[in-house]
């Protein structure tokens, strides 16, 4: 099969009939589709990365339609995350930081949320409460943890390249 990374839509319609095929349950479809991924680690990189996945969905359900807020609110989250882990980040860390970026998110669309509802006494205005407290305290461990284990690891001292993120 010829490379078919999705560069361009039409370039996209020749993987696309591909996973179709192989969803049907064509085994060899699905062994094509194993190859080429394995020529191609960037598009299952994307593809399987669900902290992103999250994020992406979390800025739709911010952002609800509006494009400026959307690209903004991403920016933001991606500048965060540039922030936070730094040009020389664990693996461990990088994970954590991913957590506190969608936290952080998370948190502030609870809030929100939570004024748009009021502070009435409502079931609406007492479920936003409620999911903007768990909001902020998983926000909160988040941070504990990556904090832990930065400390942790200046304890440690240099780390072996395995645990090193790459690239």
């Amino acid at each position: 099969m010829a490379d078919m990374t999705p560069n361009t839509p039409a370039e996209a319609g020749p993987l696309q009939e591909l996973v179709r095929r192989a969803e049907r349950g064509d085994r060899a479809a699905l062994a094509e589709l194993r190859d080429w991924l394995d020529r191609n680690p960037d598009v299952w990189r994307q593809v399987g990365d669900l902290a992103r996945h999250a994020e992406m969905a979390l800025v739709r359900l911010v952002a609800g339609g509006d494009s400026l807020v959307g690209e903004a609110l991403q920016r933001r989250m991606d500048e965060l995350r540039g922030e936070l882990l730094g040009p020389a980040g664990t693996v461990v860390e990088r994970l954590l930081v991913d957590r506190v970026v969608l936290g952080w998110a998370q948190c502030h669309a609870a809030d929100l949320d939570a004024a748009a509802k009021g502070t009435g006494c409502g079931p609406a205005a007492t479920f936003a409460l409620r999911r903007q407290d768990a909001a902020h305290k998983r926000y909160l461990a988040a941070l504990r943890e990556l904090v832990k284990v930065r400390v942790l690891l200046r304890r440690a001292g240099p780390l072996p390249a395995a645990l090193r993120v790459v690239g």
